[in-house]
């Protein structure tokens, strides 16, 4: 029906900025931003996330940069933001080639 449509369209609009809005305050307040996908893959080339890890990322799991022991709270913590919308700040640990253990924040 046509109200339904409207209302799906309205709630779309309302998500879409909020999560541009999220993006740029990320942006401002983080050292480096990853766009993951659906499969937590980075999905977006950027220059400063190659560099920081030290590889192209395109592609790469989040998994794979990630201590063993943390892979289960990261995947967990991005399940629970995407669920609720909600952004989760997570202590975590990346394995890095060539630099070894490089303690960060997952926002």
């Amino acid at each position: 029906n046509q109200r339904t449509a409207t209302q799906q369209r309205s709630l779309c609009e309302v998500q879409s900025a909020l999560a541009g809005g999220m993006q740029a305050i990320a942006e401002r307040l983080c050292t480096l931003v990853l766009t993951l996908d659906a499969q937590q893959h980075v999905c977006e080339q950027a220059t400063a996330v190659d560099s920081f890890f030290r590889r192209p990322m395109l592609g790469v799991s989040l998994e794979a940069v990630v201590s063993p022991g943390d892979a289960q709270r990261v995947s967990e913590a991005l399940t629970k933001a995407s669920q609720c919308m909600m952004p989760q700040c997570l202590p975590l640990t990346f394995s890095i080639a060539g630099v070894g253990a490089v303690e960060a924040h997952l926002l």
